[in-house]
């Protein structure tokens, strides 16, 4: 009796390490949230993580807005279709084809990733003067 105890303790243990395991290439880079600093300035927050480490980096931008889109950066982001309602908003994310310098410029050795477009969710969490933080809530649709 305590050596089949033994075997199932023993695949338990077996079976909670192979799930719990981290793999230590995964690699993801996406963005964490959009700052509207003025009329013209823009901070994003860029998350990456790297096996089990994340880090944050932070670009300033000028940006312009056409219609409900807002083009950041030197093609680095946009936003399209930005669509509010008190402190809730959705929108579409793309990345831009400038991003990959951005990304080449804060790795040593840059892992290979690709930068999907998505429909975002965000809730607006510092404002003040029609500017404000729009942290993203939601990632859905993912596609390239």
């Amino acid at each position: 009796m305590k050596f089949s105890h033994y075997l199932i303790f023993a695949a338990i243990l077996i079976g909670c390490s192979i799930d719990g395991e981290v793999d230590d290439d995964f690699f993801e880079c996406t963005v964490d949230y959009i700052e509207f600093v003025d009329d013209t300035n823009v901070i994003v927050r860029f998350e990456t993580t790297l096996g089990v480490e994340t880090n944050y980096y932070y670009g300033r931008y000028t940006y312009s807005k056409i219609g409900s889109d807002y083009l950041i950066g030197d093609n680095m982001v946009q936003i399209k279709g930005f669509k509010s309602a008190g402190n809730q908003a959705s929108f579409t994310f793309e990345y831009g084809e400038n991003l990959g310098f951005f990304c080449a410029s804060i790795f040593e050795v840059l892992p290979e990733h690709i930068h999907f477009t998505f429909d975002a969710e965000a809730e607006l969490s510092d404002s003040s003067k029609n500017v404000g933080r729009w942290k993203i809530r939601k990632k859905s649709n993912f596609r390239e």
